[in-house]
């Protein structure tokens, strides 16, 4: 290969080689072209980019699509390859919505990712569980619910609180805990009214079923973790692993901070646990994937919660970078590559991310990190928001209230869950109800 303006061949040939990020946010975008630069080919949905603050991407770094249109894409990559003379030389994907997409993609280009059947059982609770029980994974008991009828009766049989919840959402989204006949009958009816309004979201329109049915599934007592694997060659290497928190005065699920500490229970070592997490993502038909799961604690034994084939997002690859020093999008840009050398682990330290949430809705007038960076424990602390933002609460919206996160190293002589609440009194913010 001839030299091009200097380069050696293999500068020339890293230059003109991507991998393709498939729908991502442009705030991702943004990110991740400016950590990681000339490293990326984003294929982002067109809508996304007109309503982007975020600096528009180089015409080289960037394929738009339509969501309705995405038999296309791989079409409209092929012609950005000839043009730019590029190589897509591997596939990742941050967003839940986007998998699929990026799956079919994948066998376009004959590149590794996850296949469509595998992707599709995670992106239906329903599935997941079934494929789960049949690979004997410990899980919740569970039903799907496609009348409220079908909700009480699951309710009585197992005798105890129940969480509801949308087959194809993602996090804390439309999940709610059921304690009695009666909120079965009305969390029912809200969450299917809610999907109606969001039938056409990208989370929720690619699963029909999920638009009509519900899942059900015993509410487990017990300490939630949440953890990044990669599983490759037989073997599973647990990356990050997580000690959640909730957020006490939130809605049902919502969680208010990850910590990451070398104190862990008994069974989240590598050779108790590790054997677990590999089973849990083969059972769902993957062979080879960079993947979160999360999963709860009861008894000394896991109760697994849900995994989706990429890594943790939100405040968690912050986390890692600022107190780890470990690079969480640069390992899954190498493992797209095929080539991932040194597996790095992040989780002999301790450390926490606190999410940062609006107290009511309304216009976002200021915010002020002072006190919050005043404090020693304090390693950084990020807003997300401007102001001028309008910021809207659960269910109406579960992304707008996030205005930012802080990372810090806890006082090993108290409880954590005290010293977030101390943390996040320290964060100010004014927002002007509507």
């Amino acid at each position: 290969m001839p030299e091009r303006c200097g380069l050696s061949p293999r500068e020339t040939f890293e230059g003109r080689s991507r991998v393709l990020i498939v729908g991502t946010t442009p705030d991702y975008v943004d990110l991740l072209r400016r950590s990681h630069p000339k490293k990326c080919l984003f294929l982002t949905e067109s809508q996304l980019r007109l309503r982007a603050k975020e600096p528009r991407p180089g015409d080289d770094e960037e394929v738009l699509y339509r969501w309705d249109k995405q038999l296309f894409a791989a079409e409209l990559l092929r012609r950005h390859q000839d043009r730019h003379d590029m190589k897509i030389a591997g596939i990742a994907c941050f967003d839940c919505e986007s998998m699929l997409l990026a799956s079919r993609i994948a066998r376009k280009f004959h590149l590794p990712y996850p296949s469509p059947a595998a992707v599709s059982r995670c992106r239906n609770k329903y599935q997941m569980k079934q494929a789960w029980e049949a690979g004997n994974i410990p899980i919740p008991r569970f039903s799907v619910a496609r009348r409220s009828e079908d909700a009480i009766d699951f309710f009585h049989e197992i005798g105890q609180p129940c969480i509801m919840k949308p087959l194809s959402g993602s996090g804390s989204e439309l999940v709610f805990r059921i304690d009695n006949e009666i909120d079965c009958l009305r969390i029912f009816d809200k969450i299917l009214a809610q999907l109606k309004t969001m039938r056409l979201a990208p989370l929720y329109r690619s699963c029909k079923e999920g638009q009509e049915s519900i899942l059900i599934e015993e509410c487990v007592d017990g300490q939630e973790y949440s953890c990044d694997c990669l599983m490759e060659e037989g073997q599973v290497h647990i990356l990050r692993l997580t000690r959640k928190y909730p957020l006490r005065n939130g809605p049902f699920g919502t969680t208010q901070a990850y910590e990451l500490s070398p104190d862990l229970p008994e069974i989240c070592q590598d050779s108790r646990i590790g054997p677990v997490l590999m089973d849990a993502a083969t059972s769902l038909g993957f062979d080879r994937a960079l993947y979160m799961v999360d999963f709860l604690v009861r008894d000394d034994q896991p109760v697994f919660l849900e995994l989706t084939p990429r890594c943790g997002g939100d405040c968690l690859p912050f986390l890692l970078r600022t107190a780890c020093d470990f690079d969480i999008f640069d390992l899954a840009l190498r493992f797209a590559r095929g080539s991932i050398g040194n597996v790095p682990i992040c989780r002999n330290t301790s450390a926490v991310a606190l999410r940062l949430f609006a107290d009511r809705a309304g216009r976002l007038e200021a915010t002020d990190l002072s006190d919050v960076l005043g404090d020693p424990r304090v390693l950084s602390a990020t807003v997300i928001k401007q102001p001028g933002d309008l910021i809207s609460l659960p269910p109406d919206n579960y992304d707008s209230w996030i205005l930012g996160h802080i990372i810090y190293r806890p006082d090993q002589r108290r409880a954590v869950a005290e010293q977030n609440e101390e943390m996040t009194s320290l964060f100010r913010m004014k927002i002007i109800e509507k």
